[in-house]
């Protein structure tokens, strides 16, 4: 079972030393100014790694809460040997991103809203969404260079039958398709 501190001074808090992960810092400051902290930080005792109070997730947070001058933040505390503090660190990262989106929904919920102020979202992000130019997969390295290359055409169908048609017939070509209803 996890140790959770509420208020743990932050000058005690170390960021894991081989973090590759590099976060928007600025962006993660900008949510804790907004919403405050919603998700602890774990740190990793270190009894079995000679490292006390590393950060396995959360190194940008404390980053972030450091530039705002933050005194303390909330955290997590488990006692991972060096093999298991290596993998909580890296799957943390990777499962971010390997994360996608359902466009739809998440194009609606962005809608509902106000304003994006505080959701990580802009504008433009929300336009590429409403025209189809986001997929909702994630904007790493492997997938810009998957679709590097790639060309999109937008068709305008006459009716519902005539798209259902053209998409079978390029589906069936191996195009990727999607149907945008504008």
């Amino acid at each position: 079972m996890m140790e959770f501190d509420p208020e743990f001074p932050i000058k005690d808090v170390r960021l894991f030393h081989k973090n590759a992960r590099k976060g928007n810092v600025p962006a993660i400051e900008k949510s804790l100014s907004i919403h405050g902290q919603y998700r602890t930080v774990v740190i990793n005792k270190g009894t079995h790694t000679g490292r006390p109070m590393e950060v396995l997730a959360g190194n940008h947070t404390v980053k972030a809460a450091r530039n705002l001058g933050w005194k303390t933040v909330a955290v997590n505390f488990v006692d991972y040997d060096e093999d298991q503090a290596t993998r909580v660190v890296l799957v943390d990262n990777k499962l971010g991103d390997d994360a996608t989106y359902d466009v739809e929904i998440l194009t609606s919920v962005l809608q509902d809203l106000d304003d994006l102020e505080g959701t990580g979202y802009t504008d433009e992000d929300l336009d590429k969404l409403l025209n189809g130019l986001d997929d909702g997969e994630p904007a790493d390295s492997e997938h810009e260079e998957q679709y590097s290359n790639r060309w999109e055409l937008v068709v305008e169908c006459s009716d519902e039958d005539h798209q259902r048609e053209l998409y079978e017939k390029f589906q069936s070509e191996g195009l990727t398709v999607r149907v945008l209803s504008l």
